[in-house]
């Protein structure tokens, strides 16, 4: 049996259902108004207003708040930072996600409501409270990132080494916190793995050995990683940082019983080719000429990434014809490779 597909609402339908009796039809119209507010029509956008402050159904108001986040409503962030003193925590953490995508750092009532939310009852809402601090304030937020490292709960503890990874990753070396690199020290005995992973991506990109010793326990592991965007970013990092002693556990994921169908392989191979992987530099060079456009086009990207000059005249070869390759990737692949290698 076919599945049914409403057509999308009008204005004028999605601006009568969001006044319906029933909150299913409310929730429903949400996606209606989104696309007309972003379209540009003030009615739309007053009508997601109104059903976050003013709506009695919570699921609601908390997919109003998302919708505003979503269509970068910034003149409705009054609205989404009285929010965050919702009675209900959904609606609380939806807001605090609008603040922290759509405030400024000088919005003091934004840092206020986000500080509110580092004790929040709910560790969703925490959660949120961190990485909006992370995003109003930066380098200000150490103390905010140093409490949710400490929360009871092991997802605001992930996110908050995450969050500092991106604040304070890069900076020179006498401007990180001596404190969050202790504190990330402290975490690698952690008793969530996807946190003590999280601390180990931290302290490697700060310099830190023992950092580097976890990723490579953690890449030559069997066990699984819990967050898939941590492990790409760990077997990034084996590449980067030329940890040979975790090509082991490299060499399975790109080219083990899965390898290649996986989400880390392909990062796998890419950092293998820099560690001068030849096996891992052939696939590469020979996806260049893969049967497919897009199999093309990530062949090009893992070849800026590994920066394998032996495919410079391939790409040249590729950037007047776009239909063998993404241009753009070509171009950016292209620019890798005539950056000065390390050390010159």
């Amino acid at each position: 049996m076919l599945g049914f597909q409403p057509l999308p609402r009008t204005l004028h339908a999605a601006l009568r259902d969001a006044a319906h009796d029933r909150p299913d039809v409310r929730l429903a119209t949400l996606s209606d108004l989104k696309r007309h507010a972003r379209a540009g029509n003030e009615a739309a956008l007053r009508a997601l207003s109104q059903c976050l402050t003013g709506d009695p159904e919570p699921s609601v108001r908390a997919g109003a708040a998302l919708a505003l986040a979503d269509i970068d409503a910034h003149d409705e962030l009054p609205a989404l930072v009285a929010a965050t003193s919702d009675q209900d925590p959904a609606v609380r953490q939806m807001a605090l996600l609008g603040v922290g995508e759509l405030a400024g750092a000088e919005h003091a009532d934004a840092r206020a409501a986000a500080t509110r939310g580092l004790v929040d009852r709910l560790p969703a809402v925490r959660y949120q409270a961190v990485v909006a601090l992370a995003r109003l304030q930066q380098e200000g937020s150490l103390e905010a990132l140093l409490v949710g490292t400490r929360d009871a709960d092991p997802e605001v503890r992930h996110v908050a080494f995450r969050v500092a990874e991106e604040v304070f990753g890069g900076r020179d070396a006498e401007r990180i916190p001596a404190p969050l690199v202790q504190r990330a020290r402290g975490a690698l005995r952690d008793d969530n793995g996807g946190v003590k992973l999280a601390a180990a991506i931290l302290l490697s990109v700060l310099g830190e050995a023992a950092g580097r010793d976890h990723l490579v326990e953690v890449v030559n592991s069997k066990r699984r990683i819990q967050h898939p965007e941590d492990e790409a970013i760990a077997v990034e990092l084996c590449g980067e940082l030329q940890l040979r002693a975790a090509i082991p556990g490299l060499e399975r994921r790109a080219f083990g019983l899965l390898g290649g169908r996986t989400p880390a392989s392909w990062h796998a191979r890419v950092a293998l080719a820099e560690l001068g992987h030849e096996r891992a530099k052939n696939v590469i060079m020979r996806g260049l000429s893969a049967w497919s456009r897009d199999a093309r086009t990530l062949a090009v990207a893992a070849v800026g990434r590994a920066k394998l000059r032996e495919a410079r005249a391939i790409l040249l070869g590729m950037a007047d014809s776009p239909h063998r390759a993404e241009p753009d990737a070509v171009r950016e692949a292209l620019a890798a490779l005539d950056e000065e290698p390390s050390g010159a």
